[in-house]
């Protein structure tokens, strides 16, 4: 062969085997390229998938939690429903029962009654069962008023129970009445009798028309007849007294403090005072100091827990007052008692500090509160005073013995139930079957 055409072969050959490479390498690059397309693809379908199981749980957790809901509800509905029927079937087993009982009565009467009663009880049992409606009705009103009420009901309660423990402690220490000091129903009949006899001056009407205000209790116009009186008789012993006396009951009455018109007050029987002594040559109205000391008593019960020194303060110069009436009439027995009811006042504010002194005092009321009884054995502010001493000192048989005497003769005050020197007697036994005894129903 020819060196020309080896060359040829030789050129040939080595174009053949490069053709032959370059369409391996290009094969190569292909599966290369193919391989890594098919794991992108393989990847976000599992990606999907994942999201597609994740969508599904989700799915499935709402449809639980939605179904658990209905349950809940279904099973509210059903309990609410199962308590509406119960109510009804109450309601409806009371009626029949009632009517039952009225049924079983009519069936009985006729053996007692005649024929007339017998009809009146028809009727009167057609009458019953026509009001069931009503009745129902007004159960549901008053029910409603109920719950309405309930949400400032212990609010009310207790400004009200503080009020009337206050109300009451004053209206112990005050008369009755004027009637203490000048015969009540006499002094009414001979106003009257001024106010209508034509020989009557303008003057001694006027006088009338106080008295006969003032023992009606009839505050505003005794304060303004009495002020009329004094104009023309500013010395006047019996009009001062009338005024100041007016004037206190008037503060009394109505369910506020003593605080703004306790310097009035003072004021009225200070000058009731001196025209007393002018007219008698000497102080003979017991009445004055004692019924001024209860002013001062009752502003000192006020500011107790605000002021508690100028409350102590109060209380000495009250209990002065009942001493001095006490020296123009020993046998006072409101005076006796009210100076029981102040030592007992002052011990409760000293007790906490001062056990021994509140003791002392304790004695000291008890003393008063027994002389109060001796001159009145009907004087039951002094016999509950005992009856709460007792209490205070853990005397349990004599406190209970008091209370009875008093239960007896339906003279328990409105508060007693809630009185705190009666605490340490309500968990003992014998006041437990006592107060079953006469007031468990």
């Amino acid at each position: 062969m020819s060196p020309v055409n080896m060359k040829k072969i030789i050129s040939y050959l080595a174009i053949v085997v490069l053709s032959v490479a370059g369409i391996s390498v290009a094969a190569k690059e292909t599966s290369t390229t193919s391989q890594k397309t098919l794991a992108n693809v393989e990847a976000k379908t599992t990606a999907l998938a994942k999201v597609v199981e994740k969508t599904e749980e989700i799915k499935v957790s709402t449809l639980e939690k939605i179904e658990k809901q209905l349950n809940e509800l279904d099973a509210q509905k059903n309990e609410r429903t199962k308590i509406e029927i119960e109510r009804d079937r109450k309601s409806i087993e009371f009626w029949f029962a009632a009517l039952a009982i009225l049924t079983a009565i009519g069936a009985l009467f006729p053996f007692l009654l005649g024929r007339k009663e017998k009809e009146l009880l028809k009727l009167e049992l057609a009458g019953v069962k026509n009001d069931r409606t009503d009745i129902q009705r007004m159960k549901d009103d008053v029910q409603k008023i109920l719950n309405e009420s309930k949400t400032d009901s212990a609010e009310i309660k207790a400004h009200k129970d503080e009020l009337k423990l206050d109300r009451e402690k004053i209206e112990n220490r005050l008369p009755d009445t004027v009637a203490n000091a000048f015969q009540k129903t006499t002094i009414i009949e001979s106003a009257d009798r001024v106010i209508k006899s034509p020989d009557s001056n303008s003057l001694e009407m006027l006088r009338a028309q106080a008295v006969k205000a003032s023992e009606e209790n009839d505050n505003d116009l005794a304060l303004l007849l009495w002020k009329r009186v004094l104009k023309h008789l500013p010395n006047d012993a019996q009009a001062s007294f009338y005024y100041a006396y007016s004037l206190q009951k008037k503060h009394t009455n109505i369910d506020c403090s003593l605080n703004t018109e306790l310097d009035s007050i003072c004021a009225a029987y200070s000058v009731a005072e001196q025209n007393d002594i002018l007219e008698n040559q000497g102080l003979k109205n017991f009445w004055i100091p004692n019924n001024w000391g209860n002013a001062l008593a009752d502003q000192a019960q006020k500011i107790a827990s605000i002021e508690p020194n100028t409350a102590q303060s109060f209380r000495k110069e009250a209990l002065a007052k009942y001493m001095q009436a006490l020296q123009i009439n020993p046998n006072l027995h409101e005076a006796i008692n009210n100076c029981g009811i102040l030592l007992a006042d002052e011990a409760s504010h000293v007790v906490k500090t001062d056990r021994v002194g509140a003791e002392s005092l304790w004695i000291k009321a008890r003393e008063k509160y027994t002389d109060a009884l001796t001159q009145k054995p009907s004087m039951n502010t002094a016999r509950y005073g005992l009856a709460c001493l007792d209490a205070l000192e853990n005397k349990h048989d004599s406190a209970i013995n008091q209370l009875d005497i008093l239960r007896s003769s339906a003279a328990l005050p409105k508060h007693w139930l809630e009185d705190q020197d009666l605490e340490n007697i309500r968990k003992t036994d014998i006041y437990i079957s006592w107060y079953k005894k006469y007031f468990a129903d």
